[in-house]
């Protein structure tokens, strides 16, 4: 895998005039690797002093980003594809979702607070099928987009990952063909 990430980045970095990345590779026994990584469960996605933060994916029927307030346990949601990545820029969040269904899609949106999102429960289930209850899929997934600011909503865009750097917001993507890396407008003051 470590071949193939710097076989992709190599273009980009062979254009830039400084050196913005440092690679580090750790070594590990498969079994120590493999013992570490069990216990990472965490049924949070990400976490900060004020929520804690989860996602659903159902693919092509939706995804759900899920805001707990720590304070108040709270908690409210809204409609997000397959998150990849939330990151945290002056207080507003920036919720990065992805899809490769027939044809990429990529969305980012912007939350100022979370507590403006909607609450989201499940609704009456279908049916039962041995003292289970059963939903269909389109259910399960929050459709809000209440207190959540569209920033990119494109198809034939695939985001594989965000992430902040010098107080900016960075994403690589791919068309399928190239991969890309793009240096947002958002910054941090």
């Amino acid at each position: 895998m470590k071949k193939y990430f710097v076989f992709f980045l190599f273009p980009l970095l062979l254009k830039s005039q400084e050196a913005v990345f440092e690679f580090k590779e750790i070594l590990a026994n498969k079994q120590e690797t493999y013992n570490k990584l069990k216990f990472v469960k965490n049924k949070y996605f990400y976490e900060d002093e004020n929520y804690k933060v989860r996602e659903t994916c159902s693919g092509e029927w939706g995804g759900t980003i899920y805001f707990k307030d720590k304070k108040t346990n709270l908690e409210t949601a809204a409609s997000a594809i397959c998150v990849i990545n939330i990151n945290k820029i002056d207080k507003k969040y920036y919720v990065t979702s992805a899809l490769l269904h027939r044809i990429a899609h990529t969305k980012i949106i912007e939350i100022e607070k979370p507590k403006n999102l909607e609450g989201f429960k499940l609704p009456k289930p279908v049916g039962f099928n041995k003292g289970r209850k059963i939903y269909s899929v389109e259910q399960v997934e929050s459709q809000s987009e209440k207190g959540t600011k569209k920033i990119l909503d494109s198809s034939k865009v695939l985001t594989l990952a965000s992430f902040v750097f010098n107080k900016r917001l960075y994403h690589i993507y791919t068309d399928t063909l190239n991969v890309y890396l793009l240096k947002s407008k958002i910054t941090s003051l």
